[in-house]
């Protein structure tokens, strides 16, 4: 319900669109994970989460570093995400994956402290 809301509110700018895409989407991948749960279904949990995670970072670049880089970086993070995920199924190898989910943990409090440039 956030995700269609957030869309519906805020559809004009990229990083806010993929970040209430991905809450929206989360929905079904989690639905579909845990309705029948396998690693096959466990990529549609994980995608929409990783878009998420990746705009959120490319938002708080934006709003605490710089607007322009921030814009600019929604593109090489959602890829990033992406690629993550596709190491994760073809190689059975989930390091950077890990590191795409855990990195934003570390690196938002860094940037909310920081002060703004």
């Amino acid at each position: 319900m956030i995700g269609a809301i957030g869309l519906a509110q805020f559809h004009r700018d990229p990083v806010t669109v993929v970040l209430f895409g991905g809450i929206f989407l989360t929905g079904f991948g989690s639905s579909y994970y845990h309705w029948s749960p396998s690693d096959s279904t466990l990529l549609w949990d994980r995608l929409p989460m990783t878009l998420g995670f990746m705009a959120i970072l490319a938002a708080v670049i934006e709003e605490r570093v710089d607007a322009e880089a921030g814009r600019i970086m929604l593109w090489p993070l959602l890829a990033l995400g992406i690629v993550s995920l596709l190491v994760w199924r073809w190689r059975d190898d989930l390091r950077l994956y890990a590191w795409v989910q855990f990195f934003p943990c570390l690196a938002l409090p860094v940037l909310f402290v920081l002060p703004r440039t």
